[in-house]
């Protein structure tokens, strides 16, 4: 038993003994390990990121402070109140970070305080440049100040350390730590344009930018742009382009913003105005219906307006004339009114117009409307009716085209009528009378033409009569002919007396003449009537001397014996070729025929002489 507690005394002098032994040791152990502590908790609550500094609000610097001292103890002594106490541990005090991913976009002041009596508290400040910034506070209750222009942008490191040297020995370094501080005052500089120029854009705009962030900042984060005050869309990119599509109204750009922001939160704003037009301008051309025809004036409006403005307008009108000439009009003066610009001409001439409206808009697009009409105040022309009128012909049949008939300048329709029946051009009418043909034409303009033409059909030729001689008759001492026709609307076209052609008066329906000399006459006679229908009659008789009735009675007995002469014969068988040769032996009666005819003579003569006494001759 007391074997045992002899040797739990002496184990509990070893311990402390040890304990003592190894007090400096814990000391500067337990003032690197608050520092790694705290550092630690930092890393914890900024997502572990090494290169993050510890966050210390600047309400609480002192705080911090006290707690540092808290946590650094300075080595116990062994209750011998002569020796030499440690130092305590400094204090470092600063804002903390106010930009994201604990960047200060603000440089920060830096306050270290010395509170022990003993040590020195040490700093070194080294910024991204390399230029340094140093110092010593070894004054109880001394503090030093770094200032805001000390730090530069970038990754900023302050070393701090207390170095103490107890009597009798090397100078320590006690408490040391390393604080980083991230600077980033400087936002990104952003660069932005429209491609294709500040103007209209046609349905979209592209807009390019372009990000630079300095050497030692902290990298850009994101670029995002915004339309009339919505985000349309973040990248990382630096450069780069984003299409608007948004479309302007009444004339006003479209406010487009962008904002390039780095990783310490510095933001870079850009606000433009982008034009976009989607919708073509609108024209109009009214007061003509297109392709209408007409027979007035007409007045045409041409008319264009575009919500975000007009650039250009024009009209081009065309005429061609009805012989075919082709004019350009003037186009005349655009006027605006309650934001549409307005234009007008009046086509007075015939001719068919052909109408062209164009209209521009700044971004481009163009909108265009065509147009025709006819003017046509003058009526069809109908030929050739007139030509019919009064005519006489054999027979009717109208051959001609009707495209020969009936011309217009627009088109136009027709109807043709003889006696009041439609008729075919190309039917052959022969029956004889009066006709009547009727042609009417009505234009597209409804200007109206008529024609009617009168006309008989006869084809019956004329009727020839002779008065005052017959045909094969003998008229003793004269004789008065005249022929007529049976219609006073026909003419004799000719007369030949016994061959030889007579004159005539013009026109002329009658003819008489008296014939005197003892001979045959043969009368030809060509009519013809106003239709062109001819007719020829010939009538043949004699004149002769008075004769006794002895005369008469035995002239048939004479002709027969060959010793007088028809002259009816003779006149025809002189129309005959070679009739001399033939008459020659015909005529030469027998000698004995001739003496029995002339021994009958006295008799004859006798018994006539009597019958004409009984008669009282």
């Amino acid at each position: 038993m007391g074997r045992k507690i002899a040797v739990r005394l002496l184990l509990l002098v070893l311990l402390l003994a040890a304990l003592y032994g190894q007090q400096e040791i814990f000391a500067r152990e337990d003032s690197q390990g608050t520092h790694a502590e705290r550092e630690d908790t930092d890393d914890l609550e900024g997502g572990g990121d090494e290169d993050e500094q510890t966050k210390a609000d600047t309400d609480h610097s002192d705080q911090e402070g006290q707690e540092e001292t808290e946590q650094e103890q300075p080595p116990e002594g062994d209750g011998d109140d002569t020796q030499e106490k440690p130092p305590l541990p400094y204090e470092v005090s600063y804002g903390e970070p106010d930009g994201e991913e604990q960047y200060y976009t603000v440089k920060p002041q830096v306050t270290i305080l010395h509170p022990g009596e003993t040590g020195e508290t040490v700093y070194i400040l080294e910024n991204a440049a390399g230029a340094l910034t140093e110092g010593r506070i070894s004054q109880p209750g001394g503090q030093a100040v770094i200032e805001p222009e000390a730090f530069g942008e970038g990754e900023n490191r302050l070393r701090v350390w207390t170095e103490y040297a107890p009597p009798d020995e090397e100078i320590q370094t006690l408490y040391e730590r390393e604080l980083i501080f991230k600077i980033d005052t400087c936002p990104p500089s952003l660069d932005m344009w429209v491609e294709g120029g500040e103007g209209w854009h046609q349905y979209q705009a592209d807009v390019g930018y372009k990000v630079e962030e300095n050497s030692v900042g902290s990298g850009i984060k994101y670029i995002a742009y915004y339309v009339n005050g919505q985000e349309q869309e973040r990248t990382g990119q630096e450069m780069g382009t984003f299409t608007i599509r948004q479309a302007s109204r009444g004339g006003q750009g479209i406010p487009v913003s962008a904002v390039a922001c780095d990783q310490a939160g510095n933001r870079t704003y850009r606000d433009m105005q982008v034009y976009v037009d989607d919708t073509p301008p609108t024209v109009e051309i009214s007061g003509v219906q297109d392709y209408s025809i007409t027979s007035r004036d007409v007045q045409a409006l041409f008319s264009a307006a575009d919500d975000n403005g007009l650039a250009s307008c024009s009209v081009q009108t065309t005429r061609t004339s009805p012989e075919g000439e082709e004019t350009v009009l003037e186009e005349g003066e655009w006027n605006e009114e309650t934001g549409r610009r307005q234009a007008s001409q009046v086509f007075s001439q015939d001719g068919i117009y052909r109408l062209w409206v164009r209209a521009v808009d700044g971004a481009g697009l163009q909108s265009e409307a065509r147009a025709q009409v006819i003017v046509d105040k003058q009526n069809p022309v109908i030929a050739y009716v007139d030509e019919m009128d009064g005519t006489w012909v054999k027979e009717f049949c109208w051959d001609r085209p009707v495209a020969e008939i009936f011309t217009d300048f627009t088109s136009y329709t027709y109807r043709l009528t003889l006696d009041g029946v439609p008729y075919l051009p190309g039917q052959t009418v022969k029956k004889e009378g009066r006709r009547l043909l009727e042609a009417e034409a009505v234009d597209a303009a409804g200007n109206r033409s008529r024609a009617a033409a009168a006309f008989v059909i006869d084809h019956t030729p004329p009727e020839i009569l002779f008065e005052g001689v017959e045909n094969g008759v003998a008229y003793e001492e004269r004789r008065t002919c005249t022929v007529r026709l049976g219609n006073s609307s026909d003419r004799i076209k000719e007369i030949r007396i016994n061959g030889e052609r007579q004159a005539l008066e013009t026109d002329t329906d009658e003819y008489s003449c008296t014939f005197e000399e003892h001979q045959v006459y043969s009368i030809r006679v060509t009519a013809v009537d106003r239709a062109g229908n001819e007719k020829e009659e010939a009538v043949m008789f004699q004149v002769v001397p008075k004769q006794t009735l002895v005369d008469r009675l035995l002239s048939p007995a004479r002709q027969s014996l060959g010793l007088e002469e028809d002259g009816f014969k003779r006149e025809e068988e002189e129309t005959r070729e070679g009739a001399t040769g033939e008459r020659a032996g015909d005529a030469v009666l027998p000698a004995a025929a001739a003496a029995a005819l002339l021994l009958l003579i006295p008799p004859c003569a006798a018994l006539v002489r009597r019958i004409a006494k009984k008669r009282g001759v």
